[in-house]
């Protein structure tokens, strides 16, 4: 007779977690991405949706989506706000 062994789902959370990062640092940089993308793109389609100055057409809110993205996962660039510190 065969034994079966079930294992929990804690158990099988972490097997998964210890498989992606043993994956390396591209894998693990990939999932991220995902994951932030999973989290920005519905935000950003939330806010433009029940936004009362977004635009109407379905094509201008969705470019109001994409533009929203965008801003959102700028890392680095400098900001359109004018700076009063220096340098300039």
């Amino acid at each position: 007779m065969a034994q079966q062994h079930e294992t929990s789902l804690r158990l099988r959370l972490r097997y998964r977690f210890d498989h992606l990062v043993a994956g390396g640092t591209t894998a693990l940089i990939g999932w991220l991405a995902l994951g932030c993308l999973a989290v920005v793109i519905p935000a950003s389609a939330v806010l433009v949706w029940t936004d009362r100055a977004a635009p109407t057409t379905l094509a201008g809110r969705l470019t109001a989506v994409w533009v929203s993205v965008g801003q959102t996962l700028k890392i680095g660039a400098r900001s359109a706000l004018p700076s009063t510190s220096w340098p300039p």
